[in-house]
């Protein structure tokens, strides 16, 4: 898209609408979720770090209103006033949901983590499980190392193709943080430039922990840290 440019592109991100809520009302078991919705244009052969300044102001612009509220506010007046029928109905013919996403879940407390046994060596937050062609991205961070996570009801070619959709995110990532980093080879399994491991951990194909995914945490201060990784991760099932 890039070397097309765009005149116009818009990202859904989910927000939590929890926040919102006073404390009182913080205990149902639900998807509270809205979306920020960025929308700019991109010129031909735009560099990653302008694309992604314009995306930065627009999430800060969205972040300074309740526009988000908007949605959840009609859906929760026509659910009232209307039978569960007609409304849904209305639903299925006003509201779409974004067949592409992305999602920052944040930085991970390892010590939520902490069960009194063993020590957490690594841990990331998943997507909902989409079908084609509905696509969704999670950035979870822990112990310095940034997880990118998709999780697909798909074939193995949609696995592929979901691949190759994160390795040219963590390339693009290197590249913006290293400019001189070199690319991975053609059909690379592991390394996505930069030195930076892109590790596939595949539903049904666990890794187990090793020394690759050990790493100096908040309890390890003093030693000596490494470069942070960025990782992939596509579940299919």
């Amino acid at each position: 898209m890039r070397s097309r440019g765009c005149a116009e592109f818009s990202i859904p991100c989910p927000v939590d609408l929890r926040k919102y809520l006073s404390e009182s009302e913080k205990c149902g078991i639900c998807n509270l979720t809205s979306n920020y919705i960025c929308r700019f244009s991109m010129k031909k052969n735009e560099p990653f770090e302008e694309t992604l300044g314009k995306t930065a102001a627009q999430m800060s612009s969205q972040k300074e209103n309740r526009n988000c509220l908007k949605g959840p506010l009609v859906l929760d007046f026509l659910f009232a006033v209307l039978p569960y029928s007609a409304a849904k109905k209305l639903f299925d013919k006003k509201f779409s949901i974004p067949v592409v996403s992305f999602t920052n879940l944040g930085v991970l407390d390892w010590r939520r983590l902490d069960f009194g046994n063993g020590k957490i060596n690594d841990a990331y937050l998943a997507t909902a499980v989409k079908h084609p062609p509905s696509f969704q991205v999670s950035v979870s961070t822990f112990g310095g190392r940034c997880a990118l996570c998709s999780s697909l009801y798909a074939t193995e070619k949609n696995r592929r193709v979901a691949e190759r959709f994160l390795d040219g995110m963590i390339q693009e990532l290197e590249s913006a943080v290293s400019p001189s980093s070199h690319k991975a080879p053609a059909k690379s399994q592991n390394n996505a430039g930069g030195g930076s491991s892109a590790q596939r951990q595949p539903a049904g194909q666990q890794e187990g922990s090793d020394s690759k995914g050990e790493r100096a945490d908040a309890r390890d201060k003093g030693k000596s840290k490494s470069k942070p990784k960025r990782k992939k991760t596509v579940h299919q099932k």
